[in-house]
């Protein structure tokens, strides 16, 4: 009796306590239901079937930790193109044919994030997918399990296969350089169709790109070991050839153009000399066809492709920083000064920025401030679209 005694009193008490405190205030009823306001949801992307885009990432410094987006100039251009807000600092975008005659041009983000602080941190290994339409989110996002990329190339490795791979060069979650090959139809990014371990030939150096370069019919996967040399491999990951470059020069930069009548790409590369240098292969090796003169400085870009509709290649090359721009005919290998820039060139590519079937591809660079267009059908004149900030990587589609 007495323990429910107790009891009684103490409820009875705390009863009586509650009773006299005081309410809570208006103010303080107001603050208590309101909910923090959602984020707007970012605006849709527009990629439509047909249409050529200008595509740029963008790194720009906000409250001493950098920021990554990508910008989408949609032909014809304006001043004000799409932007997308990325979590990442080493994002690298290109649009590719997800299945061919089927599904059409796709944009394709590799997107590398941490969330959370300190011993919490967590790495973000991400490849999306933006299917064309008015989009909100990617259609499909492959967590890549730890693989950090170092280049993206696209184009169509084996006649089997619909549409077109995809091949990343960088390292794996131990830190071991890769190759990997991915086709969205055959398994998914997850589990790459074909990997190449490059350990054996280097650390492996930032270029990776596709082309004909053995003349064979089927595209070859050409990257850098060691930033100075290349290794060729096809489609089953088997070595083509090598090349290593002269007095053991660093190489910068990597292109790939087709030459009419020979059936085959030729590889370009330029490095600190200032030279450029064009490669064939003999049937069981990569050799030097032709090298420029000294340029003046360091070649930080080059991109390659038919600027002007003749139906030979072209060169476009930046130099040093300032950067100046030359262009040079594949079939005279005359040079033709197009602009100095005032910043320097931190990437180039080569695209049909002008939506002219006429005139094959123009090209497109990316300073510290800008992105440029050249059209070469009509005197290499340019379209400004400034942002204001870093552009690491152009891209036209």
């Amino acid at each position: 009796m007495k323990s429910v005694f107790y009891l009684l009193t103490i409820l009875f008490l705390s009863l009586l306590i509650a009773c006299s405190e005081e309410p809570p205030t208006n103010v303080e009823i107001e603050s208590l239901s309101k909910k923090p306001k959602p984020p707007d949801p970012p605006p849709a992307l527009e990629i439509y079937e047909g249409d050529v885009h200008i595509i740029s990432v963008v790194r720009e410094l906000k409250r001493g930790k950098y920021t990554e987006s990508f910008r989408m100039w949609t032909y014809p251009y304006t001043a004000d193109p799409q932007i997308r807000e990325l979590k990442g600092t080493q994002t690298k975008v290109a649009i590719y044919n997800y299945i061919e005659n089927s599904h059409g041009d796709e944009l394709l983000v590799y997107n590398y994030y941490k969330t959370g602080n300190g011993r919490n941190a967590v790495e973000h290994f991400e490849l999306q997918i933006w299917e064309h339409g008015n989009i909100e989110i990617p259609s499909l996002v492959f967590d890549l399990e730890g693989f950090l990329y170092l280049d993206i190339a696209i184009g169509e490795l084996d006649d089997n296969y619909a549409g077109d791979e995809i091949v990343l060069g960088g390292f794996n979650m131990l830190g071991y350089p890769e190759i990997r090959i991915f086709n969205p139809n055959f398994g998914d990014f997850n589990n790459p169709i074909k990997s190449f371990n490059v350990g054996a030939y280097g650390p492996l150096g930032r270029p990776v790109i596709i082309g004909d370069v053995a003349g064979d019919a089927d595209n070859e996967i050409i990257f850098d070991p060691t930033r100075r040399g290349l290794v060729v491999l096809d489609y089953n990951l088997g070595v083509v050839g090598t090349y290593t470059t002269p007095n053991n020069e660093q190489l910068n930069e990597i292109a790939v153009a087709y030459v009419e009548g020979e059936g085959l790409d030729e590889i370009i590369w330029g490095g600190n000399s200032g030279e450029i240098h064009i490669l064939e292969f003999d049937g069981a090796d990569f050799t030097e066809k032709w090298k420029s003169e000294n340029l003046g400085g360091k070649i930080w870009s080059l991109t390659a492709g038919d600027f002007d509709g003749d139906s030979e290649y072209e060169i476009a090359v930046s130099i040093g920083d300032p950067s100046t721009i030359y262009v040079f005919e594949s079939s005279d290998y005359s040079k033709t000064l197009i602009e100095t820039i005032s910043e320097g060139v931190i990437a180039m590519f080569a695209g049909n920025a002008n939506n002219d079937p006429a005139t094959k591809k123009n090209f497109v660079v990316g300073t510290r401030t800008s992105v440029k267009a050249y059209d070469g059908s009509s005197g290499y004149t340019s379209i400004n679209l400034d942002v204001g900030a870093l552009v690491p990587e152009v891209y036209i589609k």
